[in-house]
């Protein structure tokens, strides 16, 4: 039998996990709007200029956590609970909430930019070659990581394909530690061509998934205080440790970060239901680009490359851009339930 204590130990780990989701999907956001080669500003830039140049060298370095963050916690929960003899079920469930909306998602955006670059004017503004209407060029859209954000899913999705290799790989903590740095290793010196972004931060999650049950549960005040010392440090520093380490370096600060933010949440009263819109991650995720892409092209149409329209386009538009996804997400779920499953696995 579950007690009161248990459950809102649980409630508290699944919303630091939501919130931690949360502003990572929102970071993406803001990555994606990252313009100053549009803008042509650089750190020769003048006046407006160059502070457009400094507040998104800040804030471009601050994101960087965002997608770690990510891959952390897929791998992190996939095998939280995870029991071999129960593989099978797992991928069954994965279908419908990953390798669905994979498809989905493919196929909008394979259209969305077959009408962006084919439509007078608009393709004029597109930093991409056109793209041509037709069966093949839809299905090389399902295995193509072109489109922004999908590649992540794809990863995803690879990665519970070889989950069987993974869990014995690091069901042995000293076996599971040296795969670890022998990946690190060899995605940074020798697998530096191979589009493999999250795998050791999957893999990190997974390790202490697997390793460490109920760590999550785990809190200390001295690690709190700890960690908001860290995140001040890192702030005074403009966070720039995590664009110019490299390596063993910055996975330890990525790592660092991570705990950081998980015992900081400890301060606040998370028990309670968070807020829905909090929990579109995925939804956030997976469309922000498109509308981004077209709210940047309005700007730039309107207001030219100019200094001033390319600082409100980088602060304002990922906002607009989340504020819209709200509104979307609002009018699916309450009259278009079924695309809105398809589209997010039913989340």
């Amino acid at each position: 039998m579950i007690d009161n204590n248990t459950k809102n130990d649980e409630n508290i780990v699944r919303n630091k996990i939501s919130i931690i989701t949360f502003i990572s999907s929102v970071l993406v956001i803001w990555i994606h709007a990252y313009n100053l080669n549009v803008y042509e500003i650089n750190e020769k830039s003048e006046g407006m200029g160059l502070f457009v140049y400094y507040v998104e060298k800040i804030m471009s370095n601050f994101t960087l956590i965002a997608v770690p963050f990510f891959f952390i916690i897929s791998g992190f929960l996939f095998f939280r609970k995870f029991e071999i003899k129960n593989i099978f079920s797992k991928y069954i469930s994965r279908v419908r909430t990953i390798l669905i909306p994979y498809i989905f998602w493919c196929s909008f955006y394979y259209f969305y930019f077959v009408i962006l670059t084919n439509f007078p004017y608009l393709k004029e503004k597109m930093n991409t070659n056109t793209v041509e209407l037709s069966l093949v060029g839809w299905i090389n859209s399902l295995w193509k990581d072109e489109y922004l954000t999908l590649w992540f899913l794809q990863e995803i999705i690879i990665y519970i394909v070889l989950s069987p290799i993974i869990f014995y790989l690091l069901k042995n903590k000293a076996i599971g530690i040296i795969s670890l740095i022998i990946l690190l290793l060899l995605s940074n010196y020798i697998w530096n061509s191979v589009h493999i972004q999250g795998a050791f931060y999957y893999m990190l999650g997974a390790y202490i998934a697997i390793n460490y049950k109920g760590i999550e549960y785990y809190k200390n005040r001295g690690m709190s205080y700890l960690s908001v010392a860290f995140i001040i440090g890192m702030l005074l520093t403009e966070f720039e440790l995590l664009n110019k380490t490299i390596c063993v370096s910055l996975l330890l600060l990525v790592i660092s970060f991570f705990i950081s933010v998980w015992f900081i949440l400890d301060f606040f009263t998370i028990k309670n239901e968070l807020p829905w819109w909090m929990k579109i991650t995925f939804f956030t995720y997976v469309l922000h680009s498109a509308i981004l892409e077209g709210l940047e092209k309005v700007v730039l149409i309107i207001g030219g490359k100019s200094n001033f329209w390319a600082l409100i386009d980088y602060i304002f538009a990922p906002i607009l851009v989340f504020l819209i996804i709200v509104i979307i997400a609002k009018i699916c779920k309450n009259n278009f339930p079924t695309i809105w499953n398809i589209s997010t696995g039913n989340r």
